[in-house]
C-alpha cells in the first residue's frame, strides 16, 4: 500500500472509530442539566459509568461536525489530491466548497416508540431523522412509522458550492417525474411502507433487503463489543469534566473488525476484514487513537478527536520509495488539524412524518424504468427497488 493510500485509510479509520464511540456513547442530558460535575480520580470508572447510561432515553440527538478552517481543508485536499505533497498550483477544493465543509454539520435524531434506545431491538419501533445542515437544511432523510421521506435543496447547495447552476439541473431533469423535481427543490416526498414492500417483491428477493444496514440488535451487540474492546485496549485520565482516552489502535481496530464479522457478517465481509487486518499490520508499533469524552450528569455530552493524528501512525522511514517518504514528511510538516466533534444532547421533540409530504405511489416509481417489468424505455434510472431511499441505521 502506498503512502497516500495508507493515509486515506487512516483518515477513514480515525473518524470511523471516533464516530463509533460517539454513537455508542450517545446518552442524553436534560435541558435543565446542572453544571458538569468533575469526573474525579477514577477516570475509567466515570467513562464506563457514562457508557452504561447510553441510550437510557427514548429520544436523542447526535450532531457531528469538523472543527477546521476552510484554509486547512484546502491544504489537506490539495496534498491528498495531487499525489505530490500538495505541489499543485490550483487547489483541488474551491474556497466555497471548503467553506461549506467547514460550516457543515450532520444531525441525527433518534426516537424509540418502544423501549429505551439502548434496549429496543425492533427496527419498526425506531424513528430516525438525518440532516445535512449549514445555516439551513441542505439534505434530509427521515423514517417514521416505517415510511421513508427525503428532501434535497439543490438550489442552496448550488449557491453555497458554486459547483453547478440550477439552470443546468432543471435542464438535466427534463421530463423527469414531478415528484423527483419536488424532491430536489426542497420539498418532502415520501415512500410508504406498503409501496416499498410491493416494489421489493417486484424486484425479487435481492431487492427486499439492505445488506449494509445494521439492525438495532446488531447495533446493541456491537456497542457491547466496543465497550469490552475499550476496556482491554484503552487508558483513561481525567481533566475536569473530561476523560482523555488513548486507545492502542492496532489491537482495537483488529478486534473491532473481528467483532463486526461475527455480529454482522453481511456488512463485514471476509475480504473486507482480510484487507483491513493486513493494512493494520503496516501501522507503526505503539500507535494510539486519542480522543476526549466530556461527561455531565453522569452521561456523555461530547466526543472529539483530531483526525490528523493518523499521520503519526505511519513511519516515513518504512515508505516504499523516496517519493512516498517525502509525501508523508511534507504532509506532517504542514501540521494540519482536523477535529471531529460529536455533540450528544436531548431531543426535545418526537421524530414524526413531515407535514405536507407528497407520497410517491408504486406506479410513479415504476415510471423510472424496469420496475415490475413495466418500464425499460426511460433513461431516468435503472428501476431497481434498491434505489428507494432507506434511512441510516439507528444508533
Amino acid at each position: 500500500m502506498d503512502t497516500r493510500s495508507r493515509i486515506i485509510a487512516g483518515l477513514v479509520a480515525a473518524p470511523l472509530a471516533i464516530g463509533t464511540l460517539a454513537a455508542c456513547g450517545a446518552g442524553t442530558t436534560g435541558s435543565d442539566a446542572k453544571a458538569a460535575a468533575a469526573v474525579g480520580s477514577d477516570a475509567k470508572g466515570a467513562f464506563f459509568s457514562a457508557y452504561d447510561k447510553t441510550g437510557d432515553s427514548k429520544r436523542q440527538r447526535v450532531t457531528t461536525k469538523l472543527e477546521a478552517s476552510p484554509d486547512t481543508i484546502i491544504k489537506l485536499a490539495s496534498s491528498m489530491g495531487s499525489g505530490s505533497g500538495g505541489s499543485t498550483s490550483t487547489p483541488s477544493v474551491s474556497p466555497k466548497i471548503a467553506q461549506l465543509i467547514s460550516g457543515s454539520s450532520i444531525v441525527v435524531d433518534m426516537q424509540s416508540t418502544g423501549a429505551a434506545l439502548k434496549d429496543e431491538t425492533d427496527p419498526t419501533k425506531i424513528n430516525t431523522a438525518m440532516s445535512w445542515k449549514t445555516d439551513s437544511d441542505l439534505f434530509n432523510l427521515r423514517t417514521a412509522a416505517q415510511d421513508t421521506f427525503v428532501k434535497l435543496d439543490l438550489a442552496k447547495i448550488a449557491d453555497q458550492t458554486g459547483a453547478f447552476s440550477m439552470a443546468d439541473v432543471q435542464g438535466a431533469l427534463g421530463q423527469a417525474p414531478s415528484w423527483i423535481k419536488d424532491a430536489v427543490n426542497g420539498k418532502w416526498v415520501g415512500f410508504d411502507k406498503g409501496t416499498v414492500e410491493q416494489l421489493a417483491k417486484s424486484g425479487g428477493a435481492a431487492a427486499s433487503t439492505n445488506p449494509t444496514q445494521l439492525t438495532p440488535d446488531q447495533t446493541k451487540q456491537l456497542t457491547a463489543a466496543v465497550k469490552s474492546n475499550l476496556d482491554t485496549n484503552g487508558t483513561f485520565t481525567s481533566e475536569g469534566d473530561t476523560v482523555k482516552v488513548q486507545v492502542k489502535i492496532q489491537p482495537f481496530l483488529t478486534q473491532m473488525f473481528q467483532d463486526g464479522k461475527r455480529i454482522a457478517p453481511k456488512q463485514f465481509t471476509d475480504q473486507m476484514v482480510k484487507d483491513a487486518t493486513k493494512s493494520l499490520t503496516e501501522l507503526k508499533a505503539g500507535s494510539v487513537l486519542a480522543f476526549d469524552a466530556t461527561i455531565a450528569d453522569g452521561r456523555f455530552t461530547a466526543v472529539k478527536g483530531d483526525v490528523m493524528q493518523v499521520l503519526n501512525w505511519f513511519d516515513e522511514t518504512k515508505a516504499k520509495d523516496a517519493k512516498s517518504k517525502k509525501e508523508l514528511q511534507d504532509l506532517k510538516a504542514k501540521n494540519l488539524h482536523l477535529t471531529l466533534v460529536s455533540q450528544i444532547s436531548e431531543l426535545d421533540r418526537d421524530v414524526t412524518k413531515p407535514e405536507g409530504a407528497r407520497m410517491v405511489t408504486k406506479a410513479e416509481l415504476e415510471q423510472l424504468g424496469g420496475m415490475g417489468g413495466s418500464m425499460g424505455k426511460s433513461s431516468s434510472g435503472s428501476g431497481s427497488a434498491s434505489a428507494v431511499p432507506t434511512a441510516p441505521p439507528a444508533g
